[in-house]
């Protein structure tokens, strides 16, 4: 019997200097998607931090449907995060191998991978589904992987890992050396080809806010980064959707957007709001939270839309809501100023119904100061959309998603 095998990503880029193993963790709009899938918590995940595991059975007890959920590299104890700690590139490489070695455990030909993530969960996911694309999955039953042999998978994805960037079209070898000399060894220990599964389809990649130069901001300006970048900004024809929700009132220079090539199946969509809006995190009981919820009701229908069974409770949002700002006060040396979009001419770009809604919301809507984040009324004209705006103020030419 087939099943979804959902990997979620979490964790806010918060500069090149963030301990990301001890940051804390925020009920953000990716870890309420994993709390919405069928389900009970793996009773053993309950005792890490920073990370979960879920199980839907049938009243048979076949399996429908496997989840984990990771905020940066997850649980600090785990030990293939402690044997990188210190090491250059963890930060990037950490998350996207523990999301390799949970799917090729649980993965049969058949099942339906789906990943979601937001900010740096958005790059590894996006990361994760291109190796996945590149080397296949390992073989779990051949290999014979289960809870009790977690080492001798991470040991071996650590080497399709180092497989995988070697391959990237865009690779500067010395680069990737130089980084890989820092690492454990079992980063050079290639597996055998009959240890992998090749052709592995994915479902959907579900992205909120992928950002920064190929993915990573321009604040990580150690040459060795270019290790971890994107190759490309096509999302292969063998990921099956591809869906991201994206901020329009976002101004932080290296949190540009790293959108997708335009092609079917593939829906991003502009909501209002700056990153965070976008992703989540905020007092879920308060409005603070009412733009982040509509990018959270919007994933959710859409990926439930798509075949993963969700829980639909409703969701309680806002587009006339508080508009953060996270650059308060400027300083010299920050570059600030909107973002630019391509002109819509594909519906793989479009912009949500709660955007025009503000929009003909009044003088009198909610929004966080730039100078001094003091929160302040007015009318909203988002200066991003300024060149596709029309002679009353709305967008031309864009398809609306609701």
């Amino acid at each position: 019997m087939s099943k979804d095998i959902v990997f979620c990503a979490d964790g806010v880029w918060g500069g090149p200097d963030l301990d990301v193993q001890h940051s804390p963790v925020r009920a953000g709009n990716v870890y309420q998607l994993f709390v919405a899938l069928r389900g009970e918590v793996d009773q053993h995940s309950l005792l890490l931090a920073n990370e979960q595991e879920k199980t839907w059975r049938d009243p048979d007890g076949d399996v429908l449907q496997v989840a984990k959920y990771i905020h940066g590299v997850g649980d600090p104890n785990n030990p293939f995060a402690n044997s990188l700690d210190g090491a250059f590139g963890a930060r990037f490489i950490v998350p996207v191998v523990r999301g390799y070695t949970f799917i090729s455990r649980h993965y049969q030909p058949g099942d339906r991978i789906w990943l979601i993530g937001f900010s740096r969960g958005a790059y590894t996911v996006r990361a994760l589904a291109d190796m996945i694309l590149s080397r296949g999955l390992l073989d779990s039953a051949r290999l014979r992987f289960n809870e009790h042999n977690k080492p001798d998978a991470w040991r071996r994805a650590a080497a399709v890992w180092t497989q995988y960037r070697a391959h990237a079209a865009h690779m500067d070898g010395d680069l990737l050396g130089q980084v890989v000399s820092d690492l454990p060894g079992y980063f050079c220990e290639p597996p055998g080809p009959d240890d992998m599964m090749t052709n592995v389809p994915i479902e959907a990649v579900a992205a909120f806010e992928t950002v920064g130069k190929k993915g990573i901001p321009a604040y990580y300006q150690d040459k060795r980064t270019d290790v971890f970048r994107f190759g490309s900004s096509a999302l292969a024809d063998r990921v099956k959707y591809g869906l991201q929700a994206i901020a329009i009132d976002e101004e932080r220079a290296e949190f540009e957007p790293v959108l997708w090539d335009f092609r079917d199946r593939i829906m991003q969509v502009l909501f209002a709001g700056i990153h965070e809006d976008i992703g989540g995190g905020y007092d879920d009981e308060s409005e603070e939270s009412a733009l982040a919820n509509t990018t959270l009701r919007w994933m959710r229908d859409v990926l439930s839309d798509l075949g993963l069974p969700l829980d639909l409770r409703p969701i309680i949002s806002n587009g006339l809501g508080p508009l953060h700002c996270n650059w308060f006060p400027p300083t010299p040396w920050q570059r600030i100023a909107p973002r630019r979009f391509p002109a819509p001419v594909h519906s793989s770009l479009m912009i949500h119904q709660s955007v025009i809604d503000r929009i003909y919301g009044g003088n009198a809507l909610p929004f966080q100061s730039p100078m001094d984040g003091v929160w302040k009324l007015s009318d909203y004209q988002p200066a991003s959309l300024r060149k596709h705006m029309t002679a009353g103020g709305i967008p031309k030419n864009w398809s609306i998603a609701y």
